[in-house]
């Protein structure tokens, strides 16, 4: 017995089924697996067939492999199923289908182009007869529609034919929004890959910039340091020469009121005491001038020379020194509390100036973390504390 879509009225009407599907998100928006799952679902309704499934060519074009497949009697979906066709194994059904846009078999065990299933897959699943229809994605054929009757034999009538044909033409449709849309996703990606470099490259030229500007700055810093820690060693020697020469004055010479009223006068014993405390101070900030100075040289340097051995932890506190400013008290946050807790470490070959820079980096963002925190914080929080450990 043979029938017509438009005869049975237990099939769902073939052109309200194509315009549903046609307005279907899935279809219009590349979701692939939904459309898949409500085409072959509406087409099982529509043509009364028990197995509808959709398959597509790998890569190599060498095989097609199940995409979906919807049994009726059961409504159940099985998405990406293990189960593949090499041509190679079908060779008069693969040249069938790449030659004709529908393939109708009403009988697959004698049909010459189906009955290569015979003997496995036909018997498998009870499968009678068969039509398949191409999916076509510009212009190549990218898989196909396959509806499998079981039970008993089936007439595939010419209006089924069209039906399926217009299914596949929506599939697709489907597979060209899919790729449109891997195509936009691969460009957001790329575009947000530029942006990343972009914003590396200006990072780095930045970084390079201040590093140029240091290292000039450290340059400047030296000529005028050399001259000052000479200066004060000299202080120290012509000091203790005039005190030398004052105290003979003052064992060989008579006292004389006037002297004695002028020594009061400017506290020469609180300056005899004094002094060299300031000169002592002084030696002490040009120390702490050249430790800045030879930090700064550290986190500026071109790295030209190669690898060299250093101590890590004169990096870090290159680092905490350059971010020193930042860690004093806000008007939003109180002082960073930084503690550091170093280990024994030996040196390590490396280019100390990119690691300085990159300790610098990490510290400052976790200052910024802070800054962050206390400014979005609705209740006080406690004092910031930066914690460095070294092992």
């Amino acid at each position: 017995m043979t029938t017509s879509l438009d005869s049975n009225p237990h099939h769902l009407h073939p052109i309200l089924s194509l315009f549903t599907l046609s307005q279907s998100p899935a279809v219009t928006n590349g979701n692939r697996t939904a459309a898949f799952r409500e085409l072959a679902e509406t087409t099982a309704e529509t043509l009364a067939v028990e197995r509808v499934s959709f398959w597509l060519f790998d890569a190599s074009r060498c095989s097609i492999y199940c995409a979906n497949l919807f049994t009726r009697s059961t409504r159940t979906h099985t998405d990406n199923l293990n189960l593949t066709l090499a041509i190679d194994d079908y060779p008069s059904y693969f040249q069938a289908v790449l030659s004709e846009p529908v393939l109708s078999a009403d009988d697959t065990y004698t049909d010459p182009r189906t009955q290569e299933f015979s003997g496995g897959y036909l018997e498998s699943f009870g499968i009678v007869s068969m039509m398949d229809a191409n999916v076509y994605l510009e212009g190549e054929i990218q898989g196909l529609i396959c509806c499998e009757q079981v039970g008993d034999q089936r007439v595939w009538m010419i209006d089924e034919q069209y039906f399926l044909r217009s299914v596949a033409n929506l599939a697709g449709l489907t597979l060209e929004a899919d790729r449109r849309q891997q195509k936009s996703r691969d460009l957001k990606n790329a575009l947000d890959s530029l942006a990343q470099s972009q914003i590396k490259l200006i990072q780095t030229e930045k970084m390079a910039s201040v590093g140029n500007l240091m290292a000039g700055v450290a340059h400047e810093i030296n000529n005028p340091l050399s001259f000052l820690k000479g200066s004060v060693t000299n202080l120290h020697e012509y000091f203790e020469d005039l005190i030398g020469h004052l105290a003979l004055y003052e064992a060989l010479m008579p006292a004389n009121p006037e002297i004695l009223d002028r020594a009061d006068e400017i506290e020469l014993d609180f300056l005899r005491q004094d002094l060299p405390k300031i000169l002592v101070g002084m030696e002490t900030a040009i120390n702490r001038i050249t430790a800045i100075s030879g930090n700064l040289r550290t986190f500026c340097r071109s790295d030209h020379c190669g690898k060299t051995a250093v101590d890590l932890h004169d990096c870090l506190e290159t680092a905490l020194l350059l971010l020193k400013y930042r860690s004093k008290a806000t008007e939003t946050r109180p002082k960073i509390r930084v503690t550091c807790e170093y280990g024994t470490l030996p040196n390590v070959s490396c280019f100390p100036g990119q690691l300085s820079q990159v300790f610098t980096n990490l510290l400052a963002n976790a200052i910024d973390m802070f800054d962050e925190a206390f400014e979005r914080a609705d209740v006080p929080l406690t004092e910031p504390k930066l914690h460095i450990q070294t092992t």
